[in-house]
């Protein structure tokens, strides 16, 4: 078998259960019944990021978008149905699922009606797409980031303290 179509296959796989990823957190908002703490932000961003994603599958006429796309996209109707169907707030959700769907049909009209060329559309709807779906990906890791951020500025802190230790304590140590 060839190394490139063996990849592309694992690829394709490790794509699509990456989809499922979503199943621990919402098997546990139906046995509780409600989405809780739970934040919708992470499963619009997938919505919206398969969105584009089968735009551009169908632009480009690949197949293998299309199903990797294909699957997303369904997944993410249901994550986000079941988030509705769960949520205490279905007013906020509702709203910010609208938000989400004018900046969807808002670019796309962007696309349609003013970028003229192509393979200009081609090249925007990808670089969208491509960094919607860099930014889903990254978004479990936020949580970790101001934890990091943290660290980073308490060791710059107590660099500082070392570096440069207050005038009255100099003044002890005479």
């Amino acid at each position: 078998m060839d190394w490139v179509l063996l990849l592309s296959r694992v690829t394709i796989c490790v794509t699509i259960a990456s989809n499922f990823g979503g199943m621990p957190v919402f098997m546990d908002i139906i046995r509780k019944g409600s989405t809780h703490s739970v934040p919708f932000l992470p499963f619009l961003a997938g919505f919206v990021s398969n969105t584009g994603g089968i735009c551009y599958a169908m632009m480009r006429a690949d197949s293998v978008l299309l199903t990797v796309s294909g699957v997303g996209i369904i997944m993410s109707t249901i994550y986000v149905s079941l988030f509705l169907f769960f949520s205490s707030e279905v007013g906020k959700t509702s709203r910010q699922l609208m938000i989400s769907g004018v900046a969807i049909f808002s670019f796309y009209f962007y696309l349609t009606g003013f970028v003229r060329e192509p393979s200009s559309v081609e090249a925007q709807l990808g670089l969208v797409v491509g960094v919607l779906i860099t930014g889903m990906n990254l978004a479990p890791i936020a949580s970790v980031l101001p934890s990091l951020s943290g660290v980073f500025s308490g060791l710059v802190q107590y660099y500082m303290l070392w570096s440069y230790p207050s005038k009255a304590k100099m003044v002890k140590a005479e």
